[in-house]
């Protein structure tokens, strides 16, 4: 236990040679382990955006595990504009079709926090335009969304997407 808020520095700044050496630990958990500020370093990786170790991380737990983690993983990438992780997400075989518990996709997520970089990613799957019409809880469109929370940025690629249908 020592070296494991150590491990926890080495995921929030994304060295991923020193991330390896703490892995190799017997008392480093990624996944179940969690820092003084109960974070895990998956969780770390995500928040700060350390795409190397995340990389490594989904590498390191079982594939059940990661389909039980991925929808709330592809929410938080996208909620903070990771671009990086979202595509390492999908990269690890992450559903960019999920739905989260207000029935959100991360087409409105995109819009809510203007993260444009990943709604361009997303825009680019195959597949995601049928997800331009579906309501979430509020009743809302992303166009919708995206009109409420002023992304025009978002509000633009949004209208192009539908303009090249």
């Amino acid at each position: 236990m020592i070296h494991c808020e150590d491990m926890f520095e080495a995921c929030k700044k994304d060295c991923n040679e020193c991330f390896l050496l703490f892995l190799k630990e017997e008392d480093c958990d990624p996944i179940n382990q969690t820092s003084n500020y109960d974070n895990t370093a998956l969780g770390i990786a995500i928040r700060c955006n350390s795409s190397k170790c995340l990389d490594i991380i989904l590498n390191y737990i079982s594939p059940s595990l990661k389909n039980e983690l991925f929808t709330d993983l592809l929410f938080i990438a996208v909620g903070k504009n990771n671009a990086d992780c979202l595509k390492i997400l999908l990269k690890h075989g992450a559903d960019p079709f999920s739905l989260n518990c207000n029935n959100s996709t991360l087409l409105h997520t995109s819009t809510l926090f203007d993260s444009k970089e990943c709604l361009e990613i997303l825009l680019n799957i195959p597949g995601m335009s049928k997800f331009m019409n579906i309501k979430n809880n509020r009743g809302n469109t992303p166009i919708e969304d995206a009109i409420l929370n002023n992304s025009k940025e978002c509000l633009k690629m949004l209208l192009n997407k539908l303009k090249n249908i």
